[in-house]
């Protein structure tokens, strides 16, 4: 009786696993689930990693502020601030004073570099309070290849539907800034000649690959299968692998923002509330619309991690910002 009820058990899990087996398909499928990404990451912002043939990149968390505008970092004191040294008396909390950096920053957050904040929703005025919604902040970026496409997944902060952001991804496929695209698609204003051969943009209900040939023109605007998954904050999305790029390492510039859903661009970054800010610079054709910008060479240890982002967006320059992704060690 107890070795029936024994195999009865073995039977039951067996049973269990081939269901669990089952319930995710073989190979990279673009449908919003995850549990074809099986790679472990190296758990520290700002590094990437190998891991079961996927590239595995992890953000700094809540570093989407977007460029500086008034040259005012993150551990600065404001400009005509009354606070003096660095401790702030919290007025939801005066016993317990705050080493931080301003007295300006709603419910005690600590300052950014970045002046940029999400629009707040409905009758939400309380911009910095209550509206840091973490829909553009990027926490991960995965890619892997297998014989006839690129994959990519990317983990978002939060998702509340699925076209609130956009995600842009410049390939370099040839290792040559000289040649290729230099304007992201789309209304991004991001400028700089960073020879993308292929530019991917993606907003949950829709992706575009953009191919551009050596000149910088663009020769092909194709859209490409995409998923989101408001539940896990992804997004996944595929481009074609062109023939003859086995031993290729492909150099990704990637920064995120907000999508406009009427035009279908970038929609346009906007200015926070309590960091010092000219309103008319807003809109301006010289500050990219990316809240969060990956893979900066190095961030000084600051409370966000993002001044390196701010400066770079503020110059509109990211050409230190890229990951090369040798797409052998992706190949599954």
């Amino acid at each position: 009786m107890r070795s029936r009820a024994l195999a009865g058990v073995a039977f039951v899990l067996c049973w269990a696993g081939s269901q669990v087996a089952a319930a995710c398909p073989p190979g990279h499928q673009v449908d919003g689930d995850d549990c074809d990404w099986v790679g472990t990451p190296g758990y520290v912002s700002g590094e990437s990693t190998y891991s079961a043939g996927e590239f595995i990149y992890s953000d700094y968390v809540h570093d989407d502020a977007g460029a500086d505008l008034d040259t005012v970092q993150s551990g600065e004191m404001d400009p005509g601030n009354p606070v003096t040294g660095t401790i702030w008396v919290s007025p939801d909390d005066p016993t317990s004073p705050r080493f931080g950096s301003t007295g300006d920053n709603l419910n005690a957050r600590w300052r950014y570099s970045g002046d940029f904040a999400y629009p707040p929703r409905g009758t939400d005025t309380q911009q910095d309070l209550l509206s840091y919604y973490d829909v553009a902040d990027i926490l991960e970026l995965r890619v892997t290849a297998d014989a006839a496409q690129v994959h990519y997944l990317i983990r978002l902060g939060a998702l509340r539907n699925a076209d609130d952001a956009v995600v842009g991804i410049g390939i370099d496929a040839d290792h040559d800034y000289t040649t290729g695209g230099a304007e992201w698609p789309r209304g991004a204003n991001v400028r700089g000649q960073l020879g993308y051969d292929y530019f991917l943009t993606v907003w949950g209900t829709g992706a575009e690959l953009v191919t551009y040939d050596a000149a910088g023109t663009a020769v092909s605007a194709t859209p490409v299968p995409v998923a989101a998954n408001l539940d896990k904050n992804l997004i996944e999305v595929s481009i074609p692998r062109p023939a003859g790029n086995e031993g290729a390492i492909w150099r990704h510039h990637v920064g995120s923002g907000l999508w406009d859903r009427s035009t279908q661009s970038w929609r346009a970054v906007e200015p926070t509330t309590t960091r010092t800010v000219a309103v008319t610079s807003i809109g301006s054709p010289l500050f990219p619309n990316l809240y969060n910008l990956l893979f900066r060479p190095w961030e000084p240890n600051t409370w966000w991690r993002e001044t390196k982002q701010a400066e770079d967006l503020a110059r509109n320059d990211i050409s230190e910002d890229f990951a090369d992704v040798e797409l052998a060690k992706l190949d599954s």
